[in-house]
């Protein structure tokens, strides 16, 4: 049995390592980014000195080149041409991010510092890479080594481990030992830091050898006897007395009232904290503005019984988003285990720690928004140029119906997913220009296809009251809009995404537009910020969608632009179950300026959030809608962090098989003696043929006619009979999808036998099943290429083009998103400066004007915060930019963290290739 990749001696993979490297490198030199090598003689003499002082040169030039921006090239960047020069070192793409990076360094003066932090962190990046390797190599072999000795080490652990006190350095038959002080302490010194810190974890330990843990009210005196304590929630002390408004007399103790605090280590019964000022002997309670700026947020806004600390909600905030259907009672479930192993009340309120965790992520998107501006549904790449959107709907992302449901406030309303009133409100304008007809589920069927998609007209579930949730991202998988679906997905969902996407393009539209007015007057998205719509709109079923989308353009003028600047792009993977005129017509790659689009980015969307079906179904309508949202700009968020990584992989991958379909296309080209200057007008005879066979469907035929129109259904089911062996033996990854695949080969099959009977009941010749697993057939003319040769070696050139105009695509997003990085950093230290008098950039609290209030210095720190997190963002975007200009890369470059052979190649010989540029191409490159 052939082992798996993980079973691989550390020899084998660095050999398997190699190859792929080199089947990269193969692919990257006839775009000149290695410069040719000196071939080293047969005998293994070394090269000559003066090639090692040529390589010497090159490297050194190599590193200085991380310190200045090369010169541009004068070119425009809509200039394509079918060969390309590759050669070119700088691509003009990036004149857009170098302008702006630029104009960072004249404003800021730190261009030096950003490229050098740039280099440090690609070279942090490859070192960390190669520990990691080393790590996993001799992990298992060391935990087996160490076993005993971690055991005995952690047996050790539970007894108290000194025998003098660490702070009087006296010795105690009774000491404490303070795990988060890391000190073994006696009674008298434990009581003065841990009356202030209420979360450590204490245990006593006596002489009989027993033990016990304190809880935070709990203390020991000198004989051993447990005494306690009022302890309260530990607030910052006011600057000054509210009464008498002197400062620096104001001093926190524990009042009268009990206080519930959950923390990471579980819940904690305290009192509330109240304020004496030692000036007028004052005392007053502490309000909800200290326990908020101390790091809790309360359950009850209005009350100060009950918080959790801020801690606590980053955990589960990220926890909850991370590891989709992880339940909120489970997760509190968790907490009180740990309260109870410490002594401590496990008992948690539920409703209030669900108010309190949802507050503070509310609250958290708000100063995300309106003070540090961010758009959380833009695509750094795709501004201002986006390529193409996706519509597409989840049917898992359900919601059962609950009786007698209680109507409750979303705290994020309409910020992604669309109101229900205003989705609405279109669909009976949809409906006042054309009505729904009656059910034409079955008629709406394109070829062979059976994938679950939109339609003009479905039907209602019983028992749901969400059917599943639509949603629209860009090229590379950032999400632009959402609409919940409450029936079956229809054309109405489609088109309500489609109009609210292309509503970006230009915010002054919104008034034409009649959807929603929370759109007319967003928050996030200035009145005067211009968006550029997206040129390919990727749908499913486009071939059904796009007649629908025309005549609403061509009943209200209102909707007319939507197809007039937009061209319909069908998706590459569901296509290859639509009949086969459908695929030529609006195949997506088979349109110019398409680049490497899939058309099946919305399903990696889909593979994270249709997880959240399982805490979603069964929520509340307002519940429901918030997780969803903060899900949304969650998995956002997570999208830009990484998205100079995956436009670098996307563009190292597009180079590859840019040489691999080169290749094919050339032993094709030779096999059938044709020229590359045939191939338009092979295409174009196959779309008039396509056009011919979808005319031919509306019309009555005659006998004959209908013998002819057999003859070629039978190609067409053998056609789609090799792609669904092709989808078997290259992606079908899991035995569920394999069997599904082979019962549509079944049904093909069987469709074949009867359309055979039919033609061998009205023709002279026998059609055989053999005929039909060969693809020849009697009427075929030995002098004629045969309609799937010819349509293989045209979506074999399609193939090349789409992937070469990939790599300037790449640049072009790359330039874009460092462009708007570079702009938003600009944009902070301007609003930054407004807050000073001065024109210095540089803050600190001596030269901070005494008339800001505390509220705006916070907004300072908050911009401060974010300009480091953009910087951090341009500097991992600047490591990668050798990938995008730079001719010397060596085998260490090419691999990323993440690139496992076993992604791509499962065993050796020329699988390798074909696993990596698969005809449908189909392999996800978007890793975070």
């Amino acid at each position: 049995m052939e082992r798996k990749g993980c079973d691989l001696t550390s020899e084998e993979q660095k050999a398997r390592v190699k190859k792929y490297n080199d089947s990269r490198r193969k692919g990257m030199k006839s775009f000149g980014l290695f410069a040719s090598r000196a071939d080293n003689s047969g005998d293994g003499s070394k090269q000559k000195s003066s090639e090692l002082v040529a390589q010497s040169r090159n490297k050194r030039k190599r590193d200085e080149s991380f310190y200045r921006w090369p010169d541009i090239h004068d070119q425009p960047a809509d200039s394509f041409h079918f060969e390309p020069d590759f050669i070119q070192t700088v691509p003009q793409f990036l004149q857009s991010a170098l302008e702006s990076f630029s104009l960072l360094e004249q404003k800021t003066g730190m261009s030096s510092e950003i490229m050098k932090s740039a280099n440090d962190r690609l070279d942090k990046m490859k070192k960390d890479k190669r520990a990691v390797k080393r790590n996993k190599e001799c992990l298992d072999e060391a935990w087996l080594e160490m076993e005993q000795v971690v055991f005995s080490a952690f047996v050790c652990s539970k007894a108290c481990l000194k025998k003098e006190c660490e702070s009087c350095f006296e010795k105690h038959e009774i000491l404490i030992k303070c795990y988060h002080c890391k000190k073994h302490l006696c009674a008298q010194c434990d009581l003065v830091p841990h009356i202030n810190s209420p979360f450590h974890q204490r245990i006593v330990f006596f002489t009989d050898f027993t033990s016990k843990h304190l809880l935070s009210h709990e203390f020991i005196d000198p004989s051993g006897v447990v005494f306690q304590k009022e302890i309260a929630v530990p607030v910052f002390s006011r600057n000054s007395c509210k009464n008498c408004n002197q400062t620096g007399t104001v001093s926190s103790l524990p009042g009268s009232k009990p206080c519930i605090l959950v923390t990471m280590d579980g819940r904690f019964d305290l009192y509330e904290s109240v304020f004496q000022c030692k000036s007028c002997d004052s005392i007053y309670p502490a309000e909800i503005e200290d326990y908020i700026a101390s790091g809790y947020f309360p359950g009850n806004p209005k009350r100060t019984n009950f918080f959790i600390s801020s801690d606590l909600s980053e955990f589960w905030f990220h926890l909850k988003y991370l590891t989709p259907g992880t339940s909120e009672q489970k997760f509190l479930e968790t907490l009180s285990a740990k309260s109870l192993k410490a002594g401590r009340n496990g008992t948690i309120n539920t409703p209030l720690f669900n108010k309190a965790v949802k507050a503070y992520e509310y609250i958290s998107h708000l100063v995300d928004t309106k003070i540090c501006k961010m758009e959380k549904r833009r695509c750094r790449s795709c501004t201002p140029f986006q390529l193409s959107c996706h519509p597409d709907g989840d049917h898992k992302l359900i919601k059962r119906r609950r009786l007698n449901e209680r109507v409750k406030r979303s705290w994020y309303g309409d910020a992604i997913i669309m109101r229900d009133e205003d989705f609405d409100v279109l669909n009976k304008k949809i409906n006042s220009y054309k009505p729904q007809g009656k059910n034409t589920i079955g008629a709406q069927k394109c070829g062979n296809s059976q994938f679950e998609a939109a339609r003009e007209v479905s039907k209602r579930f019983k028992g749901l009251e969400v059917t599943g949730n639509v949603m629209t991202s860009c090229g590379h998988g950032v999400i632009q809009c959402s609409i919940d679906m409450h029936e079956g997905e229809t054309f109405r969902h489609t088109f309500a995404s489609h109009v609210k996407v292309h509503s970006l393009k230009n915010q002054k539209q919104h008034k034409n537009l009649n959807i929603t007015e929370t759109e007319k007057n967003t928050e996030d998205e200035p009145a005067n910020t211009v968006f550029f719509g997206p040129k390919f709109f990727v749908n499913d079923v486009v071939c059904q969608y796009w007649p629908f989308a025309i005549k609403m353009g061509e009943l209200s003028d209102a909707y007319s632009y939507l197809t007039s600047d937009m061209v319909p792009f069908l998706s590459r993977l569901h296509g290859q179950a639509h009949s086969w005129p459908c695929q030529i017509l609006h195949f997506g790659h088979w349109r110019d300026g398409s680049a490497g689009t899939l058309g099946e980015e919305q399903e990696q969307v889909f593979s994270t959030f249709s997880s959240y079906s399982n805490s979603t179904k069964t929520m509340g309508a307002a519940n429901r809608r918030d997780f969803l949202t903060g899900a949304m700009f969650y998995w956002n968020g997570r999208k830009e962090k990484g998205m100079a990584r995956t436009l670098t992989r996307r563009m190292l991958i597009a180079m590859y098989r840019v040489q691999f379909y080169h290749e094919r296309l050339n032993k094709l080209l030779s096999a059938k003696k044709i020229k590359l200057s045939e191939l338009p007008v092979i295409q174009a005879s196959l779309e008039e043929e396509a056009r011919v066979a979808r005319e031919k469907e509306k019309i009555v035929k005659l006998k004959w006619d209908y013998l002819s129109e057999l003859k070629s259904e039978l190609e067409r089911i053998h056609f789609q009979h090799v792609t669904l062996h092709d989808r078997i033996s290259s992606v079908a990854a899991s035995c569920k999808w394999r069997t599904k695949l082979r019962r549509k080969q079944t049904l093909l099959k069987a469709k074949a036998i009867t359309v055979m009977n039919d033609i061998n009941d009205l023709a002279n010749v026998m059609v055989t099943e053999q005929n039909f697993l060969d693809g020849v057939f009697p009427w075929d003319s030995n002098q004629n290429v045969s309609f799937k040769d010819n349509f293989k070696l045209v979506d074999c050139w399609m193939l090349f083009k789409r992937n070469t105009e990939q790599i300037l695509q790449c640049k072009l997003e790359m330039s874009q998103f460092i462009t708007t990085i570079s702009e938003d950093i600009l944009s902070m230290q301007h609003e930054i400066r407004n807050y000073n008098s001065t024109d210095e950039f540089s803050f600190s609290v001596s030269n901070c004007p005494m008339n800001i209030s505390v509220f705006q210095q916070s907004e300072i720190v908050i911009k401060m915060q974010e300009v480091k997190r953009l910087e951090m963002l341009l500097s991992d975007s600047l490591a990668l930019k050798q990938y995008f200009y730079e001719e010397n890369l060596d085998d260490d470059d090419l691999v990323f963290e993440d690139d496992c052979m076993d992604d791509y190649i499962d065993g050796g010989g020329d699988g390798d290739k074909d696993d990596l540029c698969d005809e449908i191409e189909c392999s996800s490159d978007d890793e975070f």
